[in-house]
């Protein structure tokens, strides 16, 4: 029998579920080659197996409403989970790079016989660069731990994927 699987990465039961029908019917189960969702937030396979294994998947993890794979991994939550971590990190970066910038900008050189005026307006933009500074390095530290958190997950999704795919064609 024939069926379209898709799990939810981020549902640990039924990652777990699923390991557990793997460790019991995994040499009696072929899989599609390849993984037809994006690995980051959805799994989707096509699965060949006996009648038994099939009635013994839970129920949540298959495609049976009438949707194909490429419906269910398109709900908007699914699509844009990774995309939506990319964004934010490349906002952060942009805007703590605006900041820096203002800074610098702010910035001037002073006279070399400058006024008592100004000589205080120089301080005044001295501390309104140190302060546009520290919230431009600020943001784009951010954002630099936004993008390793984000490409740390997908990585690791990644690798958990390849294990699946191992496990699900027998190697160890």
């Amino acid at each position: 029998m024939k069926v379209t699987i898709c799990v939810d990465v981020n549902d640990a039961d039924d990652v777990a579920a699923m390991e557990r029908w793997r460790q019991t019917w995994g040499p009696q189960v072929q899989l599609s080659a390849e993984n037809q969702g994006c690995g980051c937030c959805v799994d989707i396979w096509e699965v060949e197996a006996p009648e038994e294994a099939i009635q013994e998947l839970p129920q949540s993890v298959l495609c049976s409403d009438g949707s194909t794979p490429e419906d269910r991994h398109k709900t908007p939550a699914k699509r844009l989970a990774h995309a939506k971590g990319c964004l934010a990190a490349a906002m952060l970066l942009a805007v703590g790079v605006g900041f820096l910038m203002l800074a610098i900008l702010h910035l001037s050189i002073p006279y070399q016989d400058p006024t008592p005026e100004l000589r205080a307006q120089y301080a005044r933009d001295v501390e309104s660069a140190k302060t546009l500074g520290f919230i431009g390095v600020t943001v784009f530290g951010c954002g630099l731990l936004t993008s390793v958190v984000v490409c740390y997950r997908w990585a690791r999704r990644r690798i958990a994927e390849r294990k699946n795919k191992r496990a699900l064609h027998g190697h160890q």
